[in-house]
């Protein structure tokens, strides 16, 4: 199992931060975080549902990484994303 980093470092699963970036592709969102917190993102999930999952086998969820959130949400939750959706861990 590989370490977890928690950013800034009291941070628990029950915070959040916020990113006012605007509309951001998956890959847009990863590069902000690398750049913003130095880490490395392998994992998007809302609710239930995995955004992308660098785990994969076969490169499964690469091709979302070029794509808006909101349009892989639509996708794979089969609903609109709308401004008020916070809820991204």
């Amino acid at each position: 199992m590989c370490a977890t980093k928690t950013v800034p470092g009291d941070f628990t699963i029950f915070d959040k931060i916020t990113i006012n970036e605007g509309s951001l592709t998956i890959q847009g969102l990863f590069d902000y975080l690398q750049e913003k917190y130095k880490v490395e993102v392998s994992l998007l999930s809302t609710g239930k549902f995995s955004l992308y999952n660098a785990y994969l086998p076969g490169g499964k969820n690469k091709d979302r990484l070029p794509k808006k959130i909101e349009d892989v949400y639509d996708q794979v939750c089969g609903k609109v994303i709308t401004c008020s959706c916070t809820d991204f861990a």
